[in-house]
Protein backbone atom coordinates (compact mmCIF):
# COMPACT_ATOMS: atom_id res chain seq x y z
CA UNK A 1 0.00 0.00 0.00
CA UNK A 2 1.33 3.38 -0.93
CA UNK A 3 1.13 6.26 1.49
CA UNK A 4 -0.31 9.56 0.33
CA UNK A 5 -1.65 12.71 1.95
CA UNK A 6 -5.44 12.73 1.99
CA UNK A 7 -8.37 10.44 1.20
CA UNK A 8 -12.10 11.06 1.56
CA UNK A 9 -14.88 8.50 1.11
CA UNK A 10 -18.26 10.14 0.49
CA UNK A 11 -21.23 7.76 0.88
CA UNK A 12 -24.76 8.77 -0.08
CA UNK A 13 -27.89 6.66 0.29
CA UNK A 14 -28.45 3.14 1.54
CA UNK A 15 -25.76 0.46 1.85
CA UNK A 16 -26.08 -3.24 2.60
CA UNK A 17 -24.71 -6.63 1.54
CA UNK A 18 -25.31 -5.88 -2.14
CA UNK A 19 -22.83 -2.97 -1.90
CA UNK A 20 -20.06 -4.84 -0.07
CA UNK A 21 -17.67 -5.42 -2.97
CA UNK A 22 -18.09 -1.89 -4.29
CA UNK A 23 -17.57 -0.39 -0.82
CA UNK A 24 -14.50 -2.53 -0.08
CA UNK A 25 -12.96 -1.58 -3.43
CA UNK A 26 -13.62 2.10 -2.80
CA UNK A 27 -12.17 2.09 0.72
CA UNK A 28 -9.11 0.16 -0.48
CA UNK A 29 -8.18 3.14 -2.67
CA UNK A 30 -7.72 5.41 0.38
CA UNK A 31 -6.45 2.96 2.99
CA UNK A 32 -2.90 4.32 2.69
CA UNK A 33 -3.83 7.98 3.22
CA UNK A 34 -2.14 9.85 6.07
CA UNK A 35 -5.56 11.42 6.71
CA UNK A 36 -8.58 9.26 5.82
CA UNK A 37 -12.09 10.56 6.32
CA UNK A 38 -15.46 8.86 5.97
CA UNK A 39 -18.23 11.30 5.09
CA UNK A 40 -21.49 9.66 6.19
CA UNK A 41 -23.60 12.82 6.34
CA UNK A 42 -25.70 11.69 3.36
CA UNK A 43 -25.86 8.00 4.36
CA UNK A 44 -29.44 7.06 5.25
CA UNK A 45 -29.08 3.34 5.99
CA UNK A 46 -26.36 0.76 6.54
CA UNK A 47 -26.36 -2.78 7.83
CA UNK A 48 -23.80 -4.96 9.60
CA UNK A 49 -22.03 -5.66 6.30
CA UNK A 50 -21.03 -2.01 6.09
CA UNK A 51 -19.88 -2.00 9.71
CA UNK A 52 -17.67 -4.98 8.87
CA UNK A 53 -16.24 -3.08 5.88
CA UNK A 54 -15.48 -0.11 8.13
CA UNK A 55 -13.85 -2.36 10.74
CA UNK A 56 -11.70 -4.01 8.08
CA UNK A 57 -10.76 -0.58 6.72
CA UNK A 58 -9.66 0.48 10.21
CA UNK A 59 -7.58 -2.69 10.68
CA UNK A 60 -5.95 -2.30 7.26
CA UNK A 61 -5.12 1.33 8.07
CA UNK A 62 -3.52 0.31 11.35
CA UNK A 63 -0.93 -1.57 9.30
CA UNK A 64 0.06 1.55 7.33
CA UNK A 65 -0.76 4.57 9.47
CA UNK A 66 -0.82 5.56 13.12
CA UNK A 67 -3.87 7.76 12.48
CA UNK A 68 -7.33 6.25 12.75
CA UNK A 69 -9.88 7.14 10.07
CA UNK A 70 -12.20 9.97 11.05
CA UNK A 71 -15.84 10.82 10.41
CA UNK A 72 -16.56 14.08 8.66
CA UNK A 73 -19.04 16.15 10.64
CA UNK A 74 -22.04 14.33 12.11
CA UNK A 75 -23.76 11.40 10.41
CA UNK A 76 -27.56 11.09 10.51
CA UNK A 77 -28.92 10.20 13.94
CA UNK A 78 -29.75 6.60 12.94
CA UNK A 79 -26.20 6.06 11.62
CA UNK A 80 -24.64 7.72 14.69
CA UNK A 81 -26.74 5.45 16.93
CA UNK A 82 -25.59 2.34 15.05
CA UNK A 83 -21.95 3.41 15.38
CA UNK A 84 -22.50 4.07 19.09
CA UNK A 85 -24.20 0.72 19.78
CA UNK A 86 -21.35 -1.17 18.10
CA UNK A 87 -18.63 0.96 19.71
CA UNK A 88 -17.32 2.17 16.35
CA UNK A 89 -17.95 5.75 17.43
CA UNK A 90 -14.87 5.36 19.65
CA UNK A 91 -12.82 4.22 16.65
CA UNK A 92 -14.04 6.73 14.04
CA UNK A 93 -13.70 10.05 15.82
CA UNK A 94 -14.95 13.35 14.38
CA UNK A 95 -12.69 15.04 11.85
CA UNK A 96 -10.97 18.18 13.01
CA UNK A 97 -11.19 21.41 10.99
CA UNK A 98 -7.52 21.12 10.03
CA UNK A 99 -8.15 17.66 8.52
CA UNK A 100 -10.26 19.15 5.73
CA UNK A 101 -8.75 22.61 5.43
CA UNK A 102 -8.95 23.77 1.79
CA UNK A 103 -10.00 20.32 0.59
CA UNK A 104 -13.19 19.08 -1.07
CA UNK A 105 -15.82 17.72 1.32
CA UNK A 106 -18.20 16.31 -1.28
CA UNK A 107 -18.20 15.37 -4.96
CA UNK A 108 -18.40 18.08 -7.61
CA UNK A 109 -21.93 19.30 -8.33
CA UNK A 110 -23.71 17.15 -10.88
CA UNK A 111 -21.34 14.21 -10.56
CA UNK A 112 -23.18 12.49 -7.70
CA UNK A 113 -25.96 10.68 -9.56
CA UNK A 114 -29.00 11.63 -7.48
CA UNK A 115 -31.19 9.02 -9.18
CA UNK A 116 -29.13 6.10 -7.88
CA UNK A 117 -30.11 4.57 -4.53
CA UNK A 118 -26.52 4.85 -3.35
CA UNK A 119 -23.33 6.54 -4.45
CA UNK A 120 -19.71 6.21 -3.41
CA UNK A 121 -17.27 8.92 -4.36
CA UNK A 122 -13.61 8.78 -3.38
CA UNK A 123 -11.31 11.79 -3.35
CA UNK A 124 -7.63 10.95 -3.30
CA UNK A 125 -5.02 13.68 -3.00
CA UNK A 126 -1.57 12.44 -3.98
CA UNK A 127 0.49 15.61 -3.71
CA UNK A 128 0.69 19.35 -4.12
CA UNK A 129 -0.81 19.18 -7.60
CA UNK A 130 -4.16 18.23 -6.03
CA UNK A 131 -6.36 15.21 -6.21
CA UNK A 132 -9.04 13.53 -8.20
CA UNK A 133 -12.51 12.05 -7.67
CA UNK A 134 -13.28 8.43 -8.48
CA UNK A 135 -16.85 7.10 -8.45
CA UNK A 136 -17.79 3.54 -7.55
Amino acid sequence: MSTFDYGLAYLRGEFDLADRDRLEAALATIVGARTAILDLRATTYMDSTVLRCFTRFHIDRARTSDAAPRLLFEPAQSIARLLHITGLDTVFLPAQPGDVLDRPVGPPAGEDAESASSAIAIYREDGPEGGRWVFF
